[in-house]
């Protein structure tokens, strides 16, 4: 039999052991009975059809990418809040030139209730204004589709204007983050930290024209999470809890589409599931009883889902 020379070893020998639970999160459509999930809210995710969809408080949101349609796996969020009130319709506070018209086109959650913004010259913006705390980071989201125009100018009130973003080509400034939706729209967001008890956001029309907006969010935090309706006034979304009771101390292996993590030597009981550093997704959970795979097992079993 021949020898892996990096090693030294016959594959034979770098076999793991079966895992005494083994939880494929991107494959599954109902939660196992060893996990518990619990969430006070309703929340929202994208579905295998690649539209929003609103998951009812507690059940459990097992995600897809909108535009691949692969499945991402189980999502586990914070507590989050959207400032931003309505979310959709009348979006937006318009300076004069610029005008709104609700329910004019297709939305990320396939109702037609996104809304066209025009302007009737280059440089007219659309502002969003909030209380906040100070010293703060504050992250501003909204999902965009090009119109007659396919170009917006990101402002802040630290940064003013931040740079051109481009529905069509989906290139941005840095600061800038686009994520495609499907349907031609791609959720845009940046961050700020603010300097004083309010922040604004604006999104000014580069050269005229019209676009689509839809899903308007302003909330705490350093990113965007999901996205959270709201109509006459601000909405939280609760943090996901999810659980797993592990009936004999284990190794657990963690993993999502980008990477891999292990938490080893968990005790039995009821043990917390926590994406890795910077994910929001579990695509597969694995445990083995702890100490049963050597670290060469291990590393090699590390790899993303």
């Amino acid at each position: 039999m021949r020898t892996i020379p990096s090693l030294g070893m016959r594959p034979s020998r770098l076999v793991a052991h079966p895992p005494g639970l083994d939880l494929p999160f991107t494959t599954i459509t109902v939660l196992d009975p060893a996990v518990t999930l619990t969430r006070t809210t309703p929340a929202t995710y994208f579905g295998a059809d690649g539209l929003l969809h609103t998951a009812a408080a507690g059940s459990a949101r097992l995600d897809d990418d909108p535009v691949t349609l692969a499945p991402l796996g189980l999502l586990i969020e914070a507590a989050r809040a959207n400032l931003w009130y309505p979310s959709t319709g009348s979006i937006g506070d318009p300076e004069s030139g610029l005008t709104r018209t609700p329910n004019a086109g297709l939305a990320p959650d396939g109702t037609t209730a996104s809304t066209l913004v025009t302007a009737s010259v280059a440089g007219k913006s659309l502002e969003f204004y909030r209380t906040a705390t100070n010293n703060t980071t504050y992250t501003f989201s909204v999902y965009a589709k090009a119109g007659t125009a396919a170009t917006f100018t990101a402002w802040d009130y630290i940064h003013l204007a931040i740079g051109t973003v481009n529905l069509a080509n989906g290139t941005a400034p840095a600061g800038v983050t686009m994520k495609p939706c499907g349907n031609g729209f791609v959720r845009c967001s940046w961050s700020v930290v603010s300097i004083t008890t309010a922040v604004t956001f604006r999104i000014y029309s580069a050269s005229g024209g019209s676009f689509y907006l839809w899903g308007a969010q302003i909330e705490a935090g350093t990113e965007a999470s999901s996205y959270i309706a709201t109509s006459g006034s601000a909405i939280a979304r609760a943090a996901d809890v999810a659980t797993i009771s592990l009936p004999y101390a284990s190794d657990l292996l963690i993993q999502d589409r980008a990477g891999a993590a292990w938490s080893r030597g968990v005790p039995a009981g009821i043990y917390t599931l926590t994406p890795r550093s910077g994910q929001t997704h579990i695509a597969r959970l694995r445990a083995w009883p702890a100490g049963r795979l050597s670290e060469v097992q291990q590393s090699l079993l590390q790899v993303a889902a």
